[in-house]
């Protein structure tokens, strides 16, 4: 467990010098950056590692493993949502940071994804700049810092839609100052932000806690147009903005506390990143040697995010208190060409309205990601329907209900069509099995019923689903309608009265509640140590 005040706390952590970023697969792209020879030809000293726990590490990051020096990068929690910390997602990153042993957790401060976890998003939106945003992600870097023993940096996340009334580095000096924390200071995301916001590259620097930065983040990007609107894609090429160089040089020459810069180029050959590295190299060599107190102001210290507005950006909006949770959630839904706007007071529509709209519409491809997300845990479903049954997602307000909602959109289709194909039933428990426990059932448990007519769709093609269903035979279709359990190890028949317990078990808040409804148990504690239900 961690102790003591950051400014104590950090002078513990290891100087990592100049590191790579990865994450799972990027090694094996064509072209991609080759660790191993870039270890000696670049100079790089650690690795960061990208990491979703659902899919874990891979051969690349695993060679690093044990190895002292690695830091991980969480790309799956949006850590202002307590919601995500569920028991299931803190087991995987306990398990990985056991295997990778990194020096400190970072990532992006943003939202990764919406609604509960779901599968594929991979949204990375900037967090909404109000001070009401600021409290929900404080709690959530302490409860990931608490629940790994290790820091935790939040990084400011690049945008193409910024929405609020604080600069961003008056934000996050508020988040790192209450959740007495370093932070990971993304030069290329803070060189977007500042060109997109009409700003220096510089602006509001001189006022904000350089000595909470502990990492920088390097990398290329590149200027795009859409229809009009000017902004910058964080394509992590070699071609690094001037903005960006100038943000590098001037937080490294005063930074006092900066144990690692990570040169993003997981996709470059070496050659091509070569003149980076010497950059950056150059700029290392000149850091802050002095300590706090000579220039720079030391933790804790006024300054943005001390109720000092940053560059006069204060507005009378600033002043009141903002709903940061559903402007979060509207500006999410903008980003994929709904409108939902109608839902919120006055004072949050202005701050939507004070943004470029054309700033919500460049990523053409939105809509398509939450459909394959959809598409790869129903593929049978939607192949019986058709792909017209993925379009209803958007038009029948489904996709508004489950962001507004924070509910699961997968659970939502599967309810949404259960009547109209035999295979949303079984693809339904599925889906429900990969996600977080409901109820007190065990986790990786969902039970379903399997309509008498799966037999004829079955004859199309047998599925595999990651080989949960690998082996699985349906009832003959003379049969009765079956009752089925999924668990790990793949779909077994269910007896009647277990189906009951189970199906009793997705509502129950305690096994105490379970045992009072009117079911028959049987041996309860059997099916505790067997891992169906939750004993807790």
């Amino acid at each position: 467990m961690l102790t003591g005040r950051f400014a104590e706390r950090v002078q513990g952590l290891p100087l990592l010098g100049i590191g790579v970023s990865t994450e799972y697969g990027a090694g094996d792209q064509p072209g991609a950056l080759d660790l191993a020879a870039a270890e000696a030809a670049l100079g790089v000293g650690f690795l960061e590692v990208g990491v979703e726990v659902d899919r874990g590490l891979d051969v690349h990051a695993r060679t690093w493993a044990g190895r002292g020096r690695t830091t991980y990068h969480f790309l799956d929690v949006n850590l202002h949502e307590l919601g995500d910390f569920d028991a299931a997602w803190l087991d995987g990153v306990r398990r990985t940071v056991q295997e990778l042993r990194p020096a400190w957790l970072c990532g992006d401060a943003g939202t990764w994804h919406f609604g509960a976890r779901e599968r594929g998003h991979m949204l990375l939106l900037p967090p909404v700049l109000t001070g009401s945003a600021v409290a929900p992600l404080v709690r959530g870097v302490c409860r990931l810092r608490e629940e790994t023993g290790l820091e935790v940096l939040p990084e400011n996340p690049p945008g193409t839609a910024f929405v609020g009334d604080l600069h961003l580095l008056d934000f996050f000096a508020r988040v790192v100052d209450d959740a007495d924390t370093g932070m990971l200071l993304d030069c290329a995301h803070l060189a977007i932000y500042q060109r997109l916001s009409g700003r220096d590259a510089l602006d509001g620097l001189d006022g904000f806690p350089l000595d909470r930065v502990v990492e920088l983040h390097v990398a290329g990007g590149s200027v795009r147009d859409h229809g009009g609107f000017q902004f910058v894609e964080d394509d992590h090429s070699p071609r690094v903005l001037d903005d960006t160089w100038r943000i590098v040089e001037h937080v490294l020459a005063r930074a006092v506390n900066v144990k690692a810069v990570v040169v993003e180029c997981e996709r470059n050959a070496i050659d091509a990143v070569r003149p980076v590295f010497t950059r950056v190299r150059e700029a290392w060599g000149a850091r802050a040697t002095r300590g706090p107190g000579r220039g720079v102001p030391s933790v804790g210290a006024g300054g943005p995010g001390r109720g000092v507005p940053s560059d006069g950006i204060g507005s009378p909006t600033a002043r009141m208190e903002i709903d940061a949770v559903s402007l979060e959630r509207v500006a999410l839904l903008l980003h994929h060409g709904v409108d939902a706007r109608v839902s919120l007071g006055q004072a949050e529509r202005d701050l939507l309205d004070a943004v470029d709209a054309r700033g919500f519409e460049v990523d053409p491809f939105r809509r398509g990601r939450v459909l394959a997300a959809l598409l790869d845990e129903f593929p049978f479903t939607v192949a019986h329907l058709g792909q017209g049954v993925l379009d209803e997602v958007f038009t029948s307000g489904a996709f508004s209900e489950c962001v507004l909602g924070r509910g699961s959109l997968a659970h939502s289709f599967a309810e949404r069509v259960r009547h109209r194909s035999p295979w949303a039933e079984l693809e339904g428990a599925i889906a429900r099995s990969r996600r977080p426990p409901e109820g007190v059932l065990g986790a990786g448990v969902a039970a379903f019923t399997a309509p008498a007519h799966l037999p004829a769709a079955w004859a199309v093609q047998k599925p595999t689903h990651d080989d949960v269903l690998a082996g699985w035979t349906p009832p003959p279709a003379d049969s009765p309608t079956g009752r089925f359990l999924v668990e790990a190890g793949g779909i077994v028949e269910a007896p009647d009265a277990l189906y009951a317990v189970l199906d009793h078990a997705r509502s129950a808040r305690s096994l105490a509640e379970l045992l009072s409804a009117d079911v028959d148990q049987g041996d309860i504690q059997d099916l505790v140590d067997q891992g169906l239900l939750r004993g807790e």
